[in-house]
């Protein structure tokens, strides 16, 4: 094995050899421009080596990943890397690109409620229900559990972080070390674990500096930051919290994910462009816990991203926490950067307590108490939980599994009578149904589906957990929606006049109904009754056929009698089409003959 490695390795090298040699030779691909891209090799390869090979050739290596995955930074050609593709240690190589912190804006002064606990997401994180009540208390700060905050670095002699800060890492390499010249680092820091503005207020905080003074980076610079945690997270709990977010990237997606598989829970932004998070990097990468943002009244942000990809909501806006400046600096700003440090605070209460949890586990505990429907206009797809922490609900101890059973429900057609949903848990909690498509079919007075249109529809069967139980492993069950079959027509109205200044003569009208994908209308059967009062008995005149394919059809009757005394006259009917007879009207009002 490790001699066909070798030459696997070596007939690389030869074919980047050549290629460098053709580049000497030919004036068009020597003048080819080089990008600064990320390339990634599989698990078994050796990165360094790689770097070295690279740097014989001329070609600028700028870093090298040996833990987020095995890669490498540097400037390439497009040539050089379409030449890298025949190397079987190659996975996928893609452009270096500007990642940016997730604050939204600076809030001026006076803006946003001022509860008496220092930041209103605190106490909104702390009850389950609003209104506010001014406090927030804690069982667990986190003692024992690292934070990783991957950002613009930390104010590390403000009054917050007093002798819980931890050696940390700088990507930026403008001398300036981890030290914060933004302040973004510093307020997402303290809404994690400051003394004041904090959730875990024990948490020991190691900054890694990966965006500049005016808060951006690359994608690159976000996973030499990761890499570095990685191999310096030696054992024990924590957390990371990423408050920064760009297109999509399989490289940072997947320095997440090696992130997480080293047993660090991760929270992350979902991204303030109001739209879908899936679209984004790291929102996008499944084993973080993506956070969209909140306001005082439990609004969805207007700037917060959503979707399948977002977990769970956090406060958001106008949140209020340390800052750059001075020892004691605050400011309040606004972002789903300011929600995740909310999660990643709450993750090391969870591990503080049971440091034996896996990220998996913390995220399924965190997003099963937290409070379901609560937010409002939570975005299509978005998973509507918000962030709660108050001890009684929350840090209840170990969890029980649970298992939901699903009855494969019968297909159904448009106008069939609402079918009942069968579905338990072992853990005798209610079982919540949902579909994915409500113009097909919904569910109505929660437990039975309600065929609407034609097409397929999947209703899911879910329970969110408790504090004793864990999530349930959701259940999906396709429902096949048939059209509705042919039917007669709908129960046409009824209705009679006497035309003005006509003698022996009532105009009768009747209105039916062309149901959608229905047989239209062919022809209309009337009952003509007479009466000798409003209110007498009425007797059978006629029955007469009319052909109309009109939804609005009116004929008159002539020639009716009058004497010996005036008679009143009214009318039923029944639509017809190629299925058969509607259900007769009810009887019209009554016409006097003049």
């Amino acid at each position: 094995m490790k001699n066909k490695a070798a030459k696997s390795f070596l007939a690389f090298i030869s074919a980047l050899l050549l290629l460098v040699g053709m580049q000497s030779a030919n004036s068009a691909i020597a003048a080819e421009q080089s990008q600064r891209y990320i390339v990634t090799f599989s698990d078994d390869d050796d990165s360094e080596r790689e770097s070295s090979e690279f740097r014989n050739m001329g070609i600028n290596v700028e870093k090298t990943f040996k833990h987020a995955f095995k890669g490498v930074v540097g400037h390439f050609t497009a040539s050089q890397i379409s030449n890298l593709k025949k190397n079987p240690k190659f996975k996928y190589a893609e452009l270096d690109a500007p990642v940016y912190a997730n604050a939204y804006t600076a809030i001026p002064v006076g803006v946003g409620p001022t509860p008496a606990v220092a930041s209103w997401g605190l106490d909104r994180i702390n009850q389950r229900n609003l209104p506010l009540d001014q406090t927030y208390s804690y069982q667990y700060n986190g003692e024992g559990v690292k934070a990783y905050v991957i950002d613009t670095g930390l104010n590390s002699t403000h009054t917050e972080f007093t002798e819980r800060t931890a050696t940390g890492n700088d990507q930026i390499n403008d001398g300036r070390g981890t030290e914060d010249c933004n302040g973004h680092g510093t307020h997402v820091a303290g809404t994690i674990g400051g003394t004041k503005y904090g959730i875990a207020r024990a948490v020991t905080i190691v900054p890694v500096r990966v965006l500049n003074c005016a808060g951006s980076g690359t994608l690159s610079g976000v996973i030499a930051g990761i890499d570095w945690v990685i191999a310096n997270h030696v054992s024990g709990p924590a957390v990371a919290n990423l408050s920064l977010g760009a297109g999509f990237s399989a490289s940072v997606n997947a320095a997440i994910a090696r992130l997480v598989a080293d047993n660090v829970t991760v929270a992350v932004a979902a991204g303030n462009s109001n739209a879908n998070a899936c679209s984004y990097s790291p929102s996008s990468e499944p084993t973080a816990i993506t956070v969209g943002a909140t306001t005082s009244a439990d609004a969805r942000a207007s700037y917060s991203n959503f979707g399948t990809c977002l977990d769970i909501f956090a406060p958001g806006s106008a949140i209020v926490s340390s800052w750059i400046g001075s020892t004691t600096a605050t400011n309040n700003i606004s972002g789903t950067s300011m929600a995740s440090p909310h999660v990643a605070g709450a993750a090391a209460l969870l591990l503080e307590q049971y440091p034996s949890y896996t990220p998996a586990q913390i995220r399924n505990a965190m997003v099963a108490l937290s409070t379901a429907g609560k937010v409002t206009s939570p975005g299509t797809g978005s998973s509507n939980q918000l962030l709660v922490t108050s001890t009684a609900d929350y840090l209840s101890g170990p969890r029980t599994p649970q298992t939901i059973t699903f009855t494969q429900p019968n297909n159904m057609a448009v106008g069939n009578a609402n079918q009942s949903l069968v579905a338990s848990s072992d853990s005798g909690l209610t079982v919540a149904f949902t579909t994915n498509n409500a113009a097909i079919c919904t569910i109505v007075s929660n437990t039975t589906l309600r065929a609407v249109a034609a097409g397929s529809c999947v209703v899911t069967a879910s329970q969110a957990g408790s504090a004793t139980f864990e999530p349930a492993t959701p259940l999906d069950r396709t429902v096949t929606i048939n059209p509705a079959p042919p039917a007669a027509p709908a129960t046409p109205t009824v209705s009679t006049s006497t035309p003005n200044g006509t003698q022996g003569t009532i105009s009768a009208n009747v209105r039916g109904v062309n149901a959608a994908g229905m047989p239209a209308i062919s022809s209309y059967t009337i009952n003509l009754y007479s009466s000798t009062s409003n209110n007498g008995t009425r007797t059978l005149v006629s029955t007469t056929q009319f052909t109309t394919t009109s939804t609005n059809f009116t004929t008159p009757f002539t020639g009716l009698v009058r004497t010996p005394a005036r008679l009143y006259y009214s009318i039923t009917a029944t639509a017809n089409n190629s299925v058969g007879a509607s259900v007769v009207s009810g009887i019209s009002n009554r016409s006097r003959v003049g």
